[in-house]
């Protein structure tokens, strides 16, 4: 919120919507804070809408929302989704209680409340959503379909999305100049290789992996370089649902749509600290050279990359802009922070960096365990010495 605060940049007049709104990583805030007109699309939870006020109560942005309201005539008190805007008629624990949409169970009226909003403006539709495990594959298919029918109904729209570090990108020949490096002198220091091959051969070719480039030949571009970053802790639905999004922003691209795709960092946002495992994962990463980021300064960084987007013709973002490779879409600009020069292959590095942190927080236990076994010996022998 800070950087995005001392960057001058006027978005009055400008429409954006959020689908996951109170997403740690989504653009809301920061937009908000430099003037936009926001349509927040999430779940109708009041503790959601709540958060959502809090965070953007000093901002001189427009906060919009679909407010639940019973269809008429109907018996079974369905919902459907209607405008109001924060202070008009309305206060706002009001809002919150009303706010608020499952994209979900209500696509077509999800879709259709977006199409609405801004009629002659170009709205920039940004797909933010997360749920674990199999939900976030139906929640990014629900997502998706809403995309697909407001790219129909209205031609200018401009999509955005973000990619995870745990996904696999075309990357230059220099990443792999400096994977050979880190493999001969490890970030953490030289004396750390003497206990990587022995973990790699005791894990039966497991864990450190050097990596190594998949090599794709292509008619316009020769030979392209991808790094896989796609780990089993995260599992098949995490891998497809980010694919989901991938294939809607490159097609969206393909018909003449600006598409922002940037890469964020690796972050400490609450889902990843929900999960002991990934959360111990990603702040051991540091040993191998890759520096996680708070939300706050990961959300600002990449709305202003949005931003960036949208306006500059040179961007990735503009599909006249002629790509060697469509996956170059999600390489421009990548906040990938070290990731991509990481010496191992990613897969067989991640539950490492786990074990590293659990080992450094245990390490001043162990210290005190051995000064106080040392202590303990220093008595026994005392006593002996006295008998």
């Amino acid at each position: 919120g800070a950087l995005a605060d001392r960057t001058a940049v006027d978005l009055a007049g400008q429409h954006f919507v959020c689908i996951g709104a109170s997403s740690e990583m989504g653009p809301l805030q920061t937009l908000l804070s430099q003037g936009a007109t926001v349509y927040a699309v999430d779940v109708p939870k009041p503790e959601v809408w709540r958060r959502l006020l809090a965070a953007t109560a000093a901002t001189r942005g427009t906060l919009v929302a679909p407010l639940r309201r019973r269809a008429e005539g109907s018996a079974g008190g369905s919902l459907l989704p209607a405008t109001r805007v924060l202070g008009q008629d309305i206060s706002e624990e009001e809002f919150c209680e009303a706010a608020g949409c499952n994209v979900v169970e209500q696509t077509p009226e999800t879709a259709a409340w977006i199409c609405a909003q801004a009629p002659g403006q170009r709205l920039t539709v940004g797909s933010y959503v997360y749920l674990d495990g199999a939900s976030f594959v139906r929640v990014a298919l629900a997502a998706d379909a809403v995309l697909a029918a407001v790219c129909a109904a209205r031609p200018d729209t401009a999509l955005a999305c973000l990619s995870s570090p745990t996904e696999c990108y075309a990357v230059p020949s220099t990443v792999w100049d400096d994977v050979e490096r880190r493999l001969a002198s490890p970030p953490a220091g030289k004396l750390h290789r003497l206990w990587y091959t022995p973990l790699r051969a005791a894990s039966g070719g497991k864990f450190c992996v050097p990596a190594q480039p998949v090599e794709v030949a292509t008619a316009e571009a020769g030979n392209v370089l991808l790094r896989d970053s796609y780990t089993h802790m995260q599992g098949p639905n995490y891998a497809f649902a980010k694919q989901i999004q991938r294939w809607r922003m490159l097609l969206a691209r393909s018909r003449g749509h600006t598409v922002s795709a940037n890469l964020g960092p690796m972050t400490l946002t609450r889902s990843i600290l929900s999960n002991a495992l990934i959360g111990a994962g990603v702040k051991g990463a540091v040993h191998f050279g890759l520096e996680p980021f708070y939300a706050a300064t990961s959300s600002a960084l990449l709305a202003m990359l949005l931003m960036h987007d949208l306006s500059s013709e040179a961007s990735a973002a503009n599909p006249g802009v002629p790509l060697a490779s469509p996956l170059l879409l999600f390489s421009e600009n990548a906040l990938h922070v070290g990731s991509w020069r990481a010496a191992f292959e990613t897969n067989t590095y991640t539950e490492v960096c786990a074990l590293t942190y659990a080992a450094g927080k245990a390490q001043p236990y162990a210290a005190a365990a051995a000064g106080l076994a040392v202590a303990a010996t220093a008595v026994v022998r005392g006593r002996r010495s006295k008998l």
